[in-house]
């Protein structure tokens, strides 16, 4: 037997978004992960 959980969250992590920030605040290109929300309207946290 085996269980599998998986979870969508809508969002996509967003390379372009990072690599910019980082370029224009100066800062390490790990400073932020940045995320782009694939899905318009407000972020939802559901428990289940």
């Amino acid at each position: 037997m085996s269980l599998r959980i998986t979870a969508w969250f809508g969002s996509i992590y967003d390379r372009q978004a990072s690599k910019h920030v980082a370029m224009h605040h100066d800062v390490s290109a790990s400073a932020g992960r940045y995320n782009t929300r694939l899905l318009h309207g407000p972020m939802r946290a559901t428990a289940m």
